[in-house]
């Protein structure tokens, strides 16, 4: 059991306390859905849980006490922790150390001291369970963010731990493979595991939690799941949860601009080395007069295509036209915001960052308050929380120049409330006419902001059609598969 007692932490002597005298307990083969609105303390307090904190912060101030089965966290060694928990955090790419899939799950196993033979047996076990064996060769750096994701879960769980942590475990994920998620999770409970998921997608969780650990302003709130669903809906927006189920919402329709800006790339073609083809598009034509929605299943290609309209892959045929005149140098035409936005920060503070884009101070000011920016002005971009950070690198973009934005699951991490802040940004740059591309397994924000869906199956598009109710319905809560 694990069992907190006025548990508080703050990140230095002069900072409010992001965790404030929790108590609560944690029963063996338990799970709890840690959820809230972004920035509320639901990471911190999963840092606590495996340790990584007070560690890792000098200046950070731990009070309370935090034990297992009797015995306090911090009499536990190292390898004892390791051996007791495994942990996905929010970017995956952080916990990685090696450049092959096998070779990372390989390399958990020789750490905790298995043989040869172990380990092979516990990597294709665990392979098998999270549905990544035909990935076990691949270089990381091939992989996308929905298959990294996959991968950081198989290497955390590959020794079987009884405590399972995962931290936005389906920020990239398609939604059969959340569901997929949901099934291996379900399994892993049976088995005795303990799991502690911090989420703001609750509809997949809801079979499977026993209690929802709901965080503001780092006091803590316990809700059971039939108690989480009587919640009326006005109030569970207020406190910045998702939906608890889908259902298919009247589509957007909101102004452009009446200047036409029409982005044409002919042929849209790529293999990495020694592969077969991953990306083969003969035409593709984006217009400022529609938001393009880019979907489909983990690996299909999205990032790749993205990368080639940015000019990051090297693409010898591929000619990119805007509005009938060839863009030479490609880089200086589009914005990317990434999955892994951190990359993109140079700054000290949040409010340097903006600054090093546009010192307009009207759009200063409007983005800020756009997009919830304004408590966290005077804060170091990378000691944000990851809904922070969306939120910073969505601002980037739109503050830019550019007139093409490319954005990569922009409302990964997320809370209701700052969703549809992005998406009334995503708005206004559609009416300030922004070509925008975004890539989004987000049902939610695709029903606040999506005109046009471009299907992307096998490296190529199987559908583009403009987004009515029913193309959603069917490959957003069917599983994705193709109509």
């Amino acid at each position: 059991m694990i069992q907190a007692t006025k548990l508080s932490y703050q990140y230095n002597p002069t900072a409010p306390l992001t965790l404030n005298h929790l108590t609560f307990q944690i029963q063996p083969g338990e799970c709890v859905v840690l959820c809230g609105k972004s920035g509320c303390g639901k990471t911190t307090l999963l840092l606590l849980l495996n340790q990584l904190l007070p560690q890792l912060v000098e200046e950070g101030s731990l009070q309370g006490e935090l034990t297992f089965q009797d015995k306090s966290w911090q009499d536990f060694s190292t390898f004892e922790r390791v051996k007791l928990i495994g942990s996905v955090f929010q970017n995956p790419r952080t916990q990685f150390f090696s450049d092959r899939v096998r070779d990372e799950l390989t390399l958990v196993c020789e750490n905790l001291g298995m043989s040869s033979e172990q380990t092979q047996q516990q990597i294709t076990k665990i392979a098998a369970l999270f549905s990544i064996e035909d990935l076990l060769d691949t270089s990381m750096y091939h992989l996308s963010g929905g298959q990294k994701q996959l991968v950081a879960c198989a290497a955390a769980y590959i020794h079987e731990p009884a405590i399972f942590i995962l931290d936005e475990p389906s920020s990239h994920l398609d939604q059969e493979t959340i569901l997929k998620l949901a099934d291996v999770l379900r399994h892993i409970k049976q088995l005795g595991t303990t799991l502690i998921i911090a989420e703001h997608r609750l509809y997949y969780l809801l079979q499977l939690a026993d209690r929802y650990f709901y965080l503001d302003e780092g006091n803590l709130q316990i809700f059971t799941t039939q108690e989480l669903i009587a919640l009326p809906t006005q109030q569970r927006k207020k406190m910045g949860l998702r939906a608890l189920q889908f259902e298919v919402a009247p589509l957007p329709k909101f102004q452009h601009s009446e200047k036409l800006q029409q982005l044409v790339m002919a042929p849209a073609c790529f293999a990495y080395k020694r592969q077969y083809p991953v990306l083969s598009i003969e035409h593709l034509s984006l217009s400022n007069q529609q938001v393009n929605i880019l979907a489909g299943k983990n690996g299909a290609g999205k990032t790749t295509l993205v990368h080639l309209l940015c000019g990051f892959l090297p693409q010898k045929k591929a000619k990119l036209k805007l509005n009938g005149q060839t863009i030479r140098k490609k880089t200086t035409l589009s914005w990317l915001v990434p999955q892994e936005v951190t990359y993109q920060f140079t700054a000290h503070t949040v409010l340097a960052e903006l600054l090093s884009i546009s010192t307009d101070q009207k759009e200063l000011k409007e983005m800020i308050q756009c997009l919830n920016l304004k408590p966290v002005l005077n804060h170091n971009p990378f000691n944000l929380s990851g809904g922070e950070k969306q939120r910073l690198a969505l601002a980037l973009a739109l503050l830019s120049q550019r007139s093409f934005l490319i954005l990569d699951e922009p409302t990964s991490g997320l809370d209701y409330y700052h969703l549809t802040q992005v998406a009334k940004a995503i708005q206004l740059a559609a009416k300030k006419g922004r070509l925008l591309l975004i890539i989004t397994h987000d049902l939610e924000l695709i029903q606040l902001v999506g005109e046009r869906l471009l299907y992307l199956e096998h490296g190529k598009i199987s559908q583009d059609s403009p987004l009515i109710d029913s193309s959603i319905s069917h490959l957003f809560l069917h599983d994705e598969k193709k109509p």
